[in-house]
């Protein structure tokens, strides 16, 4: 293998020697990638113009780092440290509503979680960036942490990251697939594959068996309430999740010693604040959390209990 490479290179320096180019044998490295774990600490050695090229277990590669068999453990690892300095910039809220939250959670943390995605994506330790991602939809949407994930971003009107990472490498497929580009002849059928993806959206999302598909049926569209003052946006999350300050969720969590409602009901749920209880029930129930009417959004400033 070695000789091969050294073959090639001198090919190389040829080619260079003819365009009048020099390589830089500084930066110039050389690297291995495979499964061998026999030959973890086997280090190539590839010679260029006499001089052996430098080793390189872990090489970087705009700004990426490639370990030996590409599982990116510590590139994603580094990444998360990234992650978890900028997520404290957005936790004061800064007095702003959802939607400048929303604007700067995008720039400041998924441009970054999503650089170079196509290329990790399919990693077994993308779970370790997971923590980071939901904890800006929590700082959006206002939602506690017993809220289920998957309802995050669905609230915050943000794509789901998995559907992202699909989406941009289904991108360098269509780029790919242009005349002139090397694997031009080995890809087909972008188009096809980016119509599976926006189909996989909505059917997960509508096949998904969550209380939150009842308020928002549709994920490709800017749903209402973002624009709500910050007491309102929380409640309104909040009764739709089914995860608040509700007497029957503090007496699940012992914190409360006991579920009852204020107007004397056994258990206060959040279908029993919106639809029952003689003391919160909103004006049009469901619908009104759905439509969100003058009589609802007036509820939600001003006589909604704090949840």
């Amino acid at each position: 293998m070695e000789g091969v490479l050294s073959k090639d290179m001198a090919m190389f320096g040829e080619y260079l020697q003819t365009w009048k180019l020099k390589l830089s044998t500084t930066k110039a490295m050389s690297a291995a990638f495979h499964l061998n774990n026999k030959e973890a600490k086997r280090e190539l050695k590839v010679n260029f113009n006499n001089e052996t090229l430098p080793f390189c277990s872990n090489r970087i590669y705009l700004g990426v780092m490639l370990d030996r068999s590409l599982t990116h453990r510590r590139y994603l690892e580094s990444l998360r440290k990234k992650l978890t300095s900028r997520v404290p910039l957005l936790r004061p809220g800064w007095g702003v509503g959802a939607t400048t939250l929303r604007i700067a959670t995008l720039a400041l943390v998924h441009s970054t979680a999503e650089y170079c995605a196509p290329v990790w994506c399919r990693s077994a330790h993308t779970c370790l960036i997971d923590p980071d991602i939901n904890d800006t939809s929590r700082i959006v949407t206002v939602c506690l942490r017993p809220t289920p994930t998957d309802n995050l971003p669905i609230l915050a009107y943000i794509h789901l990251v998995d559907l992202c990472h699909n989406e941009a490498t289904l991108s360098l497929g269509r780029r790919a697939m242009e005349p002139g580009q090397l694997l031009h002849s080995a890809l087909t059928h972008p188009s096809s594959a980016h119509a599976r993806h926006g189909s996989q959206m909505e059917c997960g999302w509508a096949n998904k068996p969550t209380r939150l598909r009842i308020f928002i049926p549709n994920t490709g569209t800017h749903h209402p309430g973002m624009t709500f003052p910050r007491r309102a946006w929380v409640w309104l999350n909040r009764l739709r999740t089914s995860v608040g300050r509700f007497h029957s969720c503090l007496y699940k969590w012992g914190m409360a010693s006991s579920a009852a409602c204020e107007c004397g009901a056994e258990e206060q749920t959040v279908d029993h604040v919106v639809l029952v209880c003689l003391i919160h029930r909103s004006p049009l129930g469901l619908q009104g959390l759905t439509v969100l009417d003058d009589e609802t959004t007036e509820w939600l400033l001003n006589t909604c209990p704090e949840i």
